[in-house]
């Protein structure tokens, strides 16, 4: 993996190890709940601004898209507004971003009832209105499951499929602030892309599926687009029926996914959740997760804490769990029990994890639902190769664990302890530094010399450019 040269990562402090608690629902379309909405899909930009759309029911065929924007980190919403502008046909799956200047771009598949006649339509929002409607996909018959992301660049990507021979992905890119959109390209012979993550280094990372004529059932694939190269397809999963996917980045660009994997319990077919990720060792091994579930997705937060929503069946009703990683174990939350939970959307950013979802009621009406969670941290800045040059070891340890640490200028150097609330118990150094390697011992021992209990503590480094943090595990 490349170094992201003059691009500082965020690096957060304070690791909180069971988290901070979910805020309490907010619906983001009160007046619709008569109407049945989903698909739901948020971002947010560099004011801070969350720009919400879903496609809201109206009739048979019959679906308009709609927008609501927070401007108070989510807790009130403005009116839905109708962006498709339509009075008839069946308008779905929108997908928003933001660019640097606060542009908003949409897409969605358009008359979505009338395979011959189906469109994928992109709109752009300049701070005043709303475009008239480009179609994107003018020459390629039946395109639906459309995909819209931006990098770093403003690069505006638009992905959509179309269900011939084993299934085929296309798209277009657009420059912001450049006039048109790009030929069509087709990356792979047969695949289908489900979710795709944008790198701090303008990567396009994506889980997606794919099927050869000798395979009964699709396999789930990682794809990867860098430097202008579409890499060759990584199997991920053996041949399953598909349900969900998503994909995280971590801040070294490791690749997080979770995904259903088909399978047998008490005599019938059910979906179980697996997780997997990759890292500069390839492909780790395959992690189960819950089973009986409808729907999942994950994040990776500022400090590299695992998070994964599902939707689980239990006695005729959902509930939406949070799993996160403590001991290698997976532990798990309930958040809300309902009727029904679906469309789980996650962002991370500005301290908080962000979570749009579909939730259904008991008299079947479905609204578009928000929430959010905050991520405790002082922030500061650091590189990649800077966070790397802090190595703790034994870890997992009982006592006596030693910190190694290596920069290339003198320096004036503190190390902390911190227990997994965030509160500072002790020091480790406090002085000068000179260039070159360092190494300093804990003895498991707090400030007024008492060991410390079994659990996961912190170990901060602070220089004056520079802090980092690493995990301790006492056992």
């Amino acid at each position: 993996m490349k170094c992201i040269v003059n691009i500082f990562l965020l690096v957060l402090l304070f690791d909180i190890v069971n988290g901070q608690e979910w805020t309490e629902p907010v619906v983001i379309n009160p007046l619709q709940s008569q109407f049945g909405s989903a698909y739901p899909d948020f971002c947010i930009d560099n004011e801070g601004n969350i720009h919400c759309v879903w496609s809201t029911m109206h009739g048979t065929n019959f679906y308009r898209i709609y927008y609501s924007k927070s401007t108070d980190n989510g807790e009130t919403w403005s009116n839905p507004v109708s962006v498709s502008m339509n009075s008839s046909q069946w308008m779905s799956e929108p997908h928003i971003v933001s660019d640097i200047e606060g542009k908003l771009h949409l897409t969605y598949d358009g008359n979505v009832g009338s395979y011959p006649n189906k469109t994928i339509i992109y709109k752009f929002y300049d701070g005043n209105a709303w475009s008239a409607p480009d179609t994107l996909n003018k020459g390629y018959v039946g395109a639906m499951h459309n995909r819209l992301v931006i990098d770093s660049n403003d690069r505006l990507y638009c992905f959509w499929y179309i269900d011939s021979g084993y299934g085929k992905m296309y798209y277009r890119f657009m420059d912001v602030g450049f006039i048109g959109w790009s030929d069509v390209i087709m990356p792979y012979d047969t695949a289908f892309f489900y979710k795709i993550r944008v790198g701090l280094d303008n990567s396009l990372n994506i889980i997606g599926a794919t099927k050869s004529p000798s395979e009964i059932k699709r396999r789930f694939v990682f794809y990867k687009y860098y430097d202008t190269f579409w890499t060759k397809p990584e199997t991920v999963s053996p041949q399953t029926n598909i349900s969900f996917s998503d994909i995280s980045l971590d801040l070294q660009l490791n690749t997080h996914i979770v995904w259903s994997q088909y399978s047998i319990g008490n005599g019938t077919g059910i979906d179980s959740s697996m997780y997997r990720y990759k890292n500069d060792d390839g492909w780790q091994s395959m992690e189960f997760i819950h089973s009986d579930i409808d729907d999942a997705s994950i994040i990776v937060d500022n400090v590299e804490n695992i998070h994964i929503i599902e939707v689980e069946n239990v006695n005729d009703s959902d509930l939406l769990t949070e799993y996160q990683k403590s001991n290698e174990q997976w532990e798990a939350s309930i958040i809300e029990e309902n009727i029904g939970f679906a469309n789980i959307r996650l962002l991370c950013k500005n301290g908080f994890i962000y979570m749009v979802y579909g939730r259904k009621d008991t008299n079947d009406d479905i609204n578009i639902m928000f929430r959010k969670k905050e991520v405790l941290f002082t922030a500061i800045c650091s590189t990649k190769e800077t966070k790397q040059s802090l190595k703790i070891y034994p870890n997992p340890a009982t006592k006596d664990i030693t910190c190694s640490f290596t920069s290339a200028e003198n320096e004036y150097l503190k190390s902390k302890i911190f227990n997994p609330e965030g509160n500072e118990i002790g020091y480790l150094y406090n002085g000068e530094k000179p260039a070159g390697e360092i190494k300093f011992s804990w003895d498991g021992k707090d400030s007024n010399g008492e060991p410390v209990g079994r659990g996961i503590y912190i170990i901060g480094i602070e220089t004056e450019t520079t802090r980092i943090t690493k995990k301790v595990i006492i056992h």
